[in-house]
């Protein structure tokens, strides 16, 4: 079968292009698109650094050859500050960080949920007498069954559906059934009967998890609420109450490695090639440059000003001050924000845990500030236009899998050559790519932070799985279900919607051919058969969506 993109789709392409293309790198946007004004809380910026003020990272280039020098030699002269200083300092620690997880919104609350970080399985749950969210280890501490195979009581419990163990929202056993009459109590109430259970908070409509156990009171615990998660200040900011606009989240389990993601998304330069057809042409090329607006630190990353096009344009650009930045938060965001005259702006927060070796779980969220007259930016009014949830999920796959294929088989031959996202990972990224120009210095510089903050990479878990081989069939990689519908209720409940009204139609079209003669036969019968197959052309773009660039044209 053809892969081009179907023609079902190219009319949902048309109405959503804009806003995927908003997602630039990922989906984020997934309304219904109605704003939901911030009611703001204590902001959660990270401070610039002093003395790095419109910095420009290339300045001090001082190469003999007539070309420039790559970018990695060019970071090299320019940030050995901030590198000298990182070797010096503590590690950053991926263990002590919170990671967002899940949106709540999009689960189901009766079901347990399977999820991981940083190459432990955990499980989700949903208490049902305070309805709030807790993590635990996927392991009944009795003979290490899967709690997520289990179930919520209404007592608020999660039951262990092997041997009716339950544990409250702790992680303290309280129930043994079969127990000897008079040692229950005393059985339930030691540690080793206890499930291990993780900090966690809702913040901003995501789950955080805390990335080691703590029961409460213990010592994780306490050092994880004296840590804000790396929530988008602007939506806690109380200047901005009022102007703030969020959509709702998107969520994605992606083939490739944590790293890849947000090598991916602080790289503007491949979004017009790698999008061609949604954003920009790949053939309109233009040079990519930069300046630093907060320094390479450990805790704190990093943030670049975008410069795009001829030195005439830039001029331009840096007198009205309205320069696009990007910027990494560790461990889990990126952010890409776009200013207009008057105030206005338009953000794109992408988030990325580290669930397991070759993969990451993306969330992604548009945010549009209006201006300080009140107003929406010119050009960003097609954003407050209503779109059902379950499409802006599915069409985001417009834009995940023009790249995806890109990023799985980069990992896999990096890895091949030597180089691994792990922690005591000896492979020098910088050794084995070649970045002979400009636009890879937000790509070098994250590497720069993983291999001097992090010692090579993250610490996955003592047995934690291998990465995956890499798949030689791309068909393999464009599952939508097992990576996003599946877990998600809204879609789930979409596609059955969508199986019943094209059984509907097609019923309705055997009918109208068996019960009316000629034209009225022929024709109601067959619009409504084709109504049903083109319901059949959504109804599988919850599943599959397939995508290459040698029929994108």
């Amino acid at each position: 079968p053809s892969l081009a993109m179907p023609r079902i789709t190219q009319w949902l392409a048309v109405l959503c292009a804009c806003i995927a293309a908003a997602s630039a790198f990922s989906p984020s946007l997934n309304s219904p698109l109605k704003p939901q004004f911030s009611s703001c809380r204590k902001s959660q910026c990270v401070p610039s650094s002093p003395g790095y003020p419109g910095r420009s990272l290339f300045a001090r280039s001082t190469s003999k050859s007539p070309l420039r020098m790559s970018t990695m030699e060019n970071v090299d002269g320019v940030v050995d500050e901030e590198v000298e200083r990182m070797k010096k300092s503590s590690k950053f620690d991926f263990t002590k960080q919170w990671y967002p997880l899940a949106v709540p919104a999009f689960l189901d609350h009766k079901k347990p949920q399977a999820v991981q970080l940083l190459g432990r399985d955990l499980v989700i749950w949903r208490d049902t007498v305070e309805g709030k969210w807790h993590v635990f280890d996927d392991a009944c501490p009795h003979r290490l069954a899967p709690l997520s195979e289990g179930r919520v009581e209404e007592d608020g419990t999660l039951l262990c559906a092997y041997h009716a163990w339950r544990f409250d929202t702790s992680g303290k056993c309280t129930s043994m059934p079969h127990a000897m009459a008079g040692t229950e109590q005393q059985l339930t109430s030691t540690p080793p009967s206890c499930a291990i259970s993780y900090p966690s908070q809702e913040r901003q409509g995501l789950l955080w998890v805390w990335g080691s156990p703590g029961a409460p009171g213990s010592d994780a615990a306490l050092e994880a609420a004296l840590k804000e998660p790396s929530v988008i200040p602007e939506l806690d900011d109380p200047a901005l109450e009022g102007r703030v606009r969020a959509y709702h989240w998107n969520i994605r389990d992606m083939p490739y490695g944590w790293d890849y993601f947000n090598e991916n998304v602080l790289d503007p330069a491949h979004v017009a090639v790698s999008h061609h057809g949604l954003v920009g042409s790949r053939y309109d090329g233009q040079p990519v440059s930069y300046d630093q607006s907060r320094a390479l630190t450990a805790e704190g990353g990093f943030a670049l000003k975008i410069k795009f096009g001829s030195e005439e344009k830039i001029a331009e650009q840096q007198k009205t001050g309205l320069m696009p930045e990007m910027e990494f938060v560790p461990p889990a965001r990126v952010t890409q924000r776009n200013t207009f005259k008057g105030g206005g702006q338009m953000i794109l927060a992408l988030y990325s845990a580290p669930t397991r070796p070759g993969w990451v779980r993306h969330i992604g969220c548009n945010i549009i500030i209006k201006g300080e007259d009140g107003k929406v930016p010119d050009g960003l009014a097609f954003f407050s236009i209503s779109m059902p949830m379950w499409l802006s999920h599915i069409t985001a796959s417009l834009f995940l899998h023009m790249d995806m294929v890109f990023l799985h088989h980069q990992e896999k031959i990096l890895a091949a050559r030597g180089y691994k996202n792990e922690k005591g990972g000896k492979g020098d990224y910088n050794e084995i790519v070649h970045t002979p120009t400009e636009q890879d210095l937000g790509v070098t510089m994250f590497r720069k932070w993983l291999q001097y903050s992090c010692e090579g990479g993250v610490p996955w878990a003592p047995g934690s799985e291998e990465m995956p081989p890499r798949e030689r069939n791309n068909d393999q990689l464009f599952d939508v279900y097992h990576t996003h519908t599946k877990n998600c209720k809204v879609c789930q409940t979409a596609l059955k919607n969508f199986k019943r009204a094209r059984f509907t139609l097609f019923a309705a079209a055997f009918a109208v051919a068996a019960f009316f003669k000629g034209v009225t036969a022929l024709v109601g019968g067959g619009l409504l058969a084709l109504s049903g197959l083109l319901l059949g052309k959504i109804i599988n773009m919850f599943y599959h969506y397939p995508f290459q660039h040698a029929y994108n044209d």
